[in-house]
């Protein structure tokens, strides 16, 4: 039987996956924060200043992550943002509230994979389909014709990663990757889920600079300074660089990316000016008593998907792990994935279908698996001890966006 590799599961979802990891992009995921905390973690963190103390804070809770941000993660909000950001900032996302702890390196690696799935094999079948690959790639044979021949998913890129963070894999498949040199081949496999890889190491590793950063769900309200004039302070300031700095030290002052598809009373607005003949960047947009000021356009990508999520800090390894082979193989099986959502997480049902979702919202570790399927096809992506498992629903699209800056209107 032909099924779909969780790849990601024994490590590589990685924001580069052609773009992953869990270092964060610009993010974050739609984990149990989405539904489940209600904490306000903007003073405790604004008093973080180190990795260390960052890290200890992230593992205390559930819905704070500590992400590494890094140029490779083809993610364009970061990437404009990259060569301003210093240790201390803080910007918003949507739902979510960044802080910048201090930048650094880190080691990525490359590779590419071949999947074996014991599912429906005999006993013994996988690890000799694995030696027979090892074998004929000794020989000199093609690993891209090898992967159409063996490889039990649908991997569109023939099994190519691309760049991943290896302290986001699972251990063994970690381990394994960082012993090996460029063109080095090793085989590691999941026995309690069946899933056995052959994995081919393609380049050196990159060291790449970026940022770790603090991410936390956004439950603030509006501070104590409605009444500060905002407007002429702005003015004052000439670059989108002194303008989010304003916004870090004032917490009714945010940044916004709005998307043409789930920002529609802005656009409505938007339309407004474009009928004016106005020009959009540099003009004001007033939307229920706050003030919007467009400072520049761009454009994002956005996902439709259905997953259920599996928190692992819950429940133990062994349950977790029945969890997600049970459902990749009853999926892999026939059966409908809201069926799964059923059983396995009716509770929060209403969460699991999410529509054009921003990927500056996501994890890298799910953005790759999005990156990566097809709509229909099964993706099993590892965040700490917790996973999400679901499908694309449809293509990813692409459209306009705009970067604005708000602060509320000062009431007479």
């Amino acid at each position: 039987m032909k099924v779909i590799s969780p790849i990601s599961y024994i490590g590589c979802l990685t924001n580069d996956c052609k773009s992953i990891m869990k270092n964060l992009l610009l993010f974050v995921a739609l984990s149990a924060s989405m539904f489940s905390y209600s904490q306000d973690h903007k003073v405790a963190i604004a008093a973080i200043n180190n990795f260390e103390d960052a890290q200890a804070y992230a593992d205390e809770y559930p819905e704070v992550n500590l992400v590494f941000l890094h140029e490779e993660l083809a993610n364009s909000t970061y990437l404009e943002m990259k060569d301003t950001l210093k240790a201390g900032d803080n910007f918003s996302m949507q739902f979510y509230r960044l802080r910048v702890i201090e930048l650094g390196d880190k080691e990525l690696f490359h590779c590419r994979y071949i999947f074996i799935n014991d599912y429906d094999l005999t006993d013994g079948e996988a690890q000799r389909k694995q030696d027979e690959i090892v074998k004929k790639l000794s020989d000199g044979d093609d690993f891209e014709d090898l992967h159409a021949e063996y490889s039990m998913d649908e991997n569109a890129n023939a099994g190519n990663l691309g760049w991943i963070d290896p302290d986001h894999m699972a251990e063994g498949f970690r381990d394994a990757l960082i012993a090996h040199k460029n063109g080095e081949v090793f085989k590691c496999a999941d026995d309690s889920l069946g899933w056995y890889y052959v994995v081919e190491v393609t380049q050196e590793p990159n060291k790449v600079k970026g940022h770790y950063v603090l991410v936390y769900p956004e439950t603030s309200a509006i501070g104590n300074d409605q009444n500060i004039d905002h407007e002429a302070n702005l003015k004052e300031l000439s670059s989108v660089t002194e303008m989010r700095n304003y916004a870090n030290k004032n917490s009714a002052v945010n940044i916004h990316l709005f998307n043409s598809v789930n920002d529609l009373q802005f656009f409505w607005n938007l339309e407004k000016l474009r009928e004016q003949d106005e020009k959009i960047v540099g003009n004001k947009v007033d939307i229920e008593g706050t003030r919007y000021v467009i400072l520049k356009d761009t454009m994002v990508n956005l996902y439709t998907f259905q997953y259920i999520f599996i928190d692992g800090t819950k429940i133990s390894d062994e349950e977790r792990t029945r969890r997600v082979n049970d459902i990749y193989n009853r999926y892999n099986g026939g059966e409908d994935f809201q069926s799964l959502v059923n059983a396995y997480w009716v509770e929060n049902k209403e969460y699991s279908t999410m529509s054009n979702v921003d990927g500056a919202l996501l994890m890298p570790e799910l953005l790759a698996q999005l990156n990566q399927k097809k709509p229909g096809e099964l993706f099993v992506a590892r965040t700490s001890q917790s996973y999400f498992v679901g499908i694309p629903i449809e293509e990813t699209a692409i459209t306009e966006a705009y970067v604005a800056i708000s602060y509320p209107l000062i009431v007479d």
